[in-house]
């Protein structure tokens, strides 16, 4: 099965072993990662993903969500302002 696996990279320091244990969790129960983007962050992406990347990066993700079987999201990292 393929799997589109994401979370936010907002707090990327400080759950980065999860996401990279959920990603090996993923492939090893056989399945393929439709995008590894969260799984190979890249730390100088913290401050700002550089504006020359964001067109990639979209089209990564859409690309990643549409050749997906399933959409895993890590969402407990995710602070909501109310």
């Amino acid at each position: 099965m393929k799997v589109f696996f994401s979370a936010t990279p907002s707090r990327i320091q400080e759950y980065r072993k999860n996401y990279q244990l959920i990603g090996k969790i993923i492939e090893g129960l056989g399945h393929q990662h439709t995008t590894r983007w969260i799984l190979d962050f890249k730390d100088e992406w913290l401050d700002a993903l550089p504006r020359d990347l964001w067109k990639a990066h979209y089209q990564e993700i859409v690309a990643g969500v549409a050749a997906a079987d399933l959409a895993v999201l890590d969402i407990s990292g995710i602070i909501v302002n109310s």
